[in-house]
């Protein structure tokens, strides 16, 4: 009976997350906002940002307003509880209102897992409120992007 559960958890929590054999492991960050905002100018026009956790009203307007559906399934952090979820559309407009307006709350505490993508190319995958050695970033990007959230000591990597 246990194994029952435990095979339909997994499969509940399946999806597509970084590939790990390419991509670095976040050793360090120095201050996470910065990090994301800065992360936001990098990755490319039309990459789908999916975030999962408790939302306050402030974040879910915010969110909404770009808000996409989009078939692909990425990895689920947690099962129980149930935590929300959203797909967002990264452009100009949004990457703009994202980095004006998201807060140190939204991030240290409203978004728990979160994954930015295009088509199948994975950028980022975090767990755990971008904690340190559970948020990985793919070596797809450029050696001069991954210099600059280095140089700017936002994060070490290992």
């Amino acid at each position: 009976m246990f194994s029952f559960f435990k095979k339909k958890l997994i499969e509940q929590r399946k999806g597509k997350e970084v590939d790990y054999e390419n991509s670095w492991i976040v050793a360090k960050f120095k201050d996470k906002e910065a990090f994301l905002k800065t992360f936001l100018k990098i990755i490319p026009d039309d990459s789908v940002w999916a975030v999962e956790g408790k939302f306050d009203h402030n974040l879910i307007d915010l969110l909404q307003k770009y808000r996409i559906n989009d078939e692909q399934k990425v990895c689920k952090g947690t099962i129980w509880p149930k935590q929300q979820k959203m797909k967002v559309l990264i452009n100009k407009e949004s990457r703009k209102e994202f980095i004006e307006k998201l807060t140190f709350t939204n991030i240290e505490w409203n978004i728990i897992h979160q994954h930015f993508y295009k088509n199948n190319l994975f950028y980022l995958t975090s767990y755990d409120n971008l904690d340190e050695d559970c948020t990985r970033i793919t070596n797809e990007l450029t050696k001069s992007d991954i210099e600059i959230l280095i140089k700017e000591g936002l994060i070490e990597i290992d």
